[in-house]
């Protein structure tokens, strides 16, 4: 019938719409009819000059697109099968809007617990993008983390607090009107548990989505005891790090460790990397008598917190109880609140937040004004806003960028410079001062006086772009060399010293190639992830499959077994771009901090949480919550104001698992810092660059 007709005809049957709003398309989309759908979509591919896309992008009276209806239908892999061949030319992320009940597609697909479909989607989307539409409420408060925590599907939930329909008993009444549904489906109608069953995998992928990892979730099977009674005795010569089943914590008390004691702690954690793609958290307590350590994580998913006790006699209890930490701050706040506790060392490869799971519901947590236990619970630390006075900077940023005119290195450092100048004057609001092509000692010199000179506000950054070699950065001159350790202590001088200071240093520390995928074994380098067959439309952040060699490895450690100890200052933050044994991929740490600013303040606020059109009553404006983010600075396009307030560490652990998606595992961020009990959480104000800038 429809090769009997003219463009024009067909053009306006496409867009006649029945009592919904619903299209032919829609309709077909809705009522599970993928073989007309298919065979429709075909004939108006190849038999027309229609803009089919125009088609797919239309939406009902309920502010439902194809997607919507796609994870309505009763036939839902059927019919994205066939939407597969077009998602790619979809405007997607315009089109996760939510409908007239506050559902996004992915709340739909969420309560089906369809977990190839909700990974697809989810992968479309930039980070912040995850975060937002993760804990977006419909207009029954539920969002999808609420869904998922289900963990089982019950029809009179998905009825009521997903459909938003209290008229109905049962899916079968619902739809019992629908003469159109196909035969196959309707026994979905009357058993729907039988055919939307939990899986397992759905909740990991919503982990991974959100660069999280939960303390205490199946999704990692991690071990409640293991917390409870892993304990390394150093001084009997045995140590417990739990199954490879589990997450690995190890707890070295330094006094009961005999010399060489570098070599012996590092050697453990060495051990640990066994459990590859899994975390490995070390907590090493030491007095302030004994030598600094300066231990390596040996791989990323390592987290080893240094803990320096006033004296020697300190209280040696058991490993951490977990079950009195909401997430990973109040595990370093209870111990950096510790009267005994000189200060605590953060060295994290993990790339990921790490948190309770709460399934869902919220947790009051008692605590005192300095963020002490109250009531057996663990707060984080205070937050600390970085205020800068109006019409001011937020502070001063120092930039060194070398080889930056080199013949093989030139252009990607041209990048990386762009994208850091971008990213400290524009979205911090730095006043970035550059130098380029120094030795090292001209660095060192550069960088002190930097920290001396006047006019520093309430927070200071400096960046190196460079070469690197034996682990030391290497001056423009490529013969001249300096220490991390000496470039902190020049930073740390003068007006800079008190204020909260933050390091992006990228240059490569050692010598493995970053091409292989260090962690084979994770979740995500599994065939049990679902990537996309045909992956989205954005670059594929599918993990290589060229895994490394444990002897590479072991030749870069037997290189540089050991190295002076790192003296981090309180509340100095370090972003090293690579891991200690590996080589920096130039510029993909600036790049992937300015995509992801980017994308955090973009203009997706209002398309992705306003529905297509605002011409139903019924829709009201819908919080907008993220973990990490401080909404009480909403958008406002009028100068020198901030658009959202993030919290630091957890912007820079998100970076960090954008480079390990975008490298494909291939790269990951080392983050380095130092806190006491006086420290606090640090909120960052982030602002959108002006027109003239992008």
């Amino acid at each position: 019938m429809l090769s009997e007709l003219k463009f024009a005809q067909i053009d306006e049957l496409l867009s006649i719409t029945n009592d919904k709003g619903n299209t032919p398309i829609l309709s077909l989309v809705e009522l599970g009819q993928h073989e007309s759908l298919a065979e429709l979509l075909q004939h108006i591919e190849n038999e027309t000059d229609l803009d089919i896309i125009t088609y797919l992008e239309q939406h009902n009276y309920y502010d439902q697109n194809i997607l919507h209806l796609a994870a309505l239908s009763l036939s839902l892999d059927s019919i994205y099968d066939v939407l597969q061949d077009y998602v790619g030319c979809l405007k997607l992320e315009e089109m996760m809007y939510p409908d007239k009940y506050g559902n996004t597609p992915i709340h739909y697909v969420a309560a089906k617990y369809d977990t190839k479909v909700f990974a697809d989607f989810m992968l479309h989307l930039s980070l912040p993008k995850r975060q937002k539409i993760t804990d977006l409420p419909n207009s029954q408060l539920v969002d999808c983390r609420n869904i998922i925590y289900q963990k089982t599907f019950s029809e009179s939930f998905y009825l009521r607090q997903v459909l938003a329909d209290d008229k109905h008993s049962s899916l079968a009444t619902k739809f019992e009107f629908y003469g159109l549904i196909r035969k196959d489906c309707k026994q979905q109608l009357t058993h729907p548990e039988n055919f939307y069953k939990y899986d397992e995998t759905i909740l990991k992928v919503l982990k991974y989505c959100l660069n999280e990892y939960s303390l205490l979730d199946s999704a990692y099977t991690t071990s409640h005891s293991l917390f409870l009674a892993t304990v390394c005795q150093q001084n009997s010569g045995q140590k417990d790090t739990g199954s490879a089943e589990d997450l690995q914590l190890i707890v070295i008390d330094t006094i009961n460790v005999e010399e060489s004691k570098q070599e012996t702690v590092q050697s453990v954690l060495n051990e640990m990397n066994v459990y590859n793609g899994k975390p490995k958290m070390a907590v090493i307590r030491s007095s302030v008598k004994e030598a600094d350590l300066n231990l390596i994580p040996p791989g990323p998913d390592y987290l080893i917190l240094s803990v320096k006790y006033k004296k020697d006699d300190y209280t040696r209890n058991p490993a951490p109880d977990i079950e009195k930490h909401e997430f990973l701050p109040s595990l370093i706040s209870e111990f950096s609140c510790d009267p005994d506790v000189q200060k605590v060392s953060v060295n994290s490869t993990l790339n990921k937040r790490y948190i309770r799971n709460d399934d869902g519901e919220e947790r009051a947590t008692g605590h005192d004004k300095e963020g002490r236990l109250v009531d057996g619970k663990i707060s984080q630390l205070l937050g600390h806003r970085i205020q800068k006075e109006v019409g001011q900077k937020i502070g001063k940023a120092f930039i060194i960028c070398n080889q930056h005119e080199d013949s093989k290195y030139g252009v990607e450092r041209k990048k990386a410079l762009k994208n850091a100048n971008a990213v400290l004057k524009e979205y911090f609001d730095f006043e970035v001062e550059v130098k380029y092509d120094l030795s090292a000692e001209e660095m060192l010199s550069s960088i002190s006086e930097f920290s001396r000179s006047e006019g520093h506000g309430s927070m200071a950054a400096l960046t190196i772009l460079s070469h690197g070699y034996q682990r030391n950065i290497m001056g423009a001159d490529n013969q001249s060399l300096c220490s991390v350790q000496e470039v902190v202590d020049s930073f740390n001088t003068g007006n800079v010293q008190n204020i909260p200071k933050l390091v992006f240093l990228s240059y490569c520390r050692g010598g493995i190639p970053p091409q292989f995928n260090r962690t084979p074994h994770s979740f995500e380098s599994s065939a049990k992830f679902p990537w996309p067959e045909r992956g989205p439309s954005e670059p594929n952040y599918q993990p290589l499959k060229k895994f490394i060699d444990s002897s590479l490895i072991s030749r870069e450690l037997g290189r540089h077994s050991t190295l002076p100890p790192l003296d981090v200052p309180v509340d100095c933050y370090i972003m090293f771009s690579t891991l200690p044994d590996s080589k920096s991929k130039p510029g993909l740490m600036f790049k992937c901090l300015s995509e992801h600013l980017r994308d955090l303040t973009s203009d997706y606020r209002s398309k992705l949480l306003t529905p297509a059109t605002s011409s139903s009553d019924d829709i009201t404006e819908q919080t907008d919550r993220q973990m990490s983010t401080d909404d009480s600075v909403l958008p406002d396009e009028r100068k020198d104001k901030p658009v959202m307030r993030v919290n630091l560490l957890d912007l820079l652990t998100d970076v960090a698992g954008i480079m390990r998606d975008t490298s494909r595992s291939t790269q990951y961020a080392n983050l380095c810092y130092t806190v006491d009990r006086n420290s606090q959480q640090i909120f960052i104000d982030i602002f959108k660059p002006s027109s003239e800038s992008k």
